[in-house]
């Protein structure tokens, strides 16, 4: 049995970009990527850096 790698997608579904909703393109890429891997979603201030 192979095992899936694992994606952790940082990502403010908030952000309001000018011109464009931002939140909706993630949507769509995060989509995409879970036939791929094991996702996981987190907002940048939920995100720790790795020391």
């Amino acid at each position: 049995m192979s095992v899936r790698p694992s994606l952790l997608f940082v990502t403010d579904l908030a952000y309001q970009a000018r011109g464009r909703r931002h939140c909706d393109e993630d949507i769509h890429l995060i989509s995409r990527l879970r036939d791929a891997f094991d996702l996981a979603l987190c907002h940048p201030l939920d995100a720790s850096p790795r020391v």
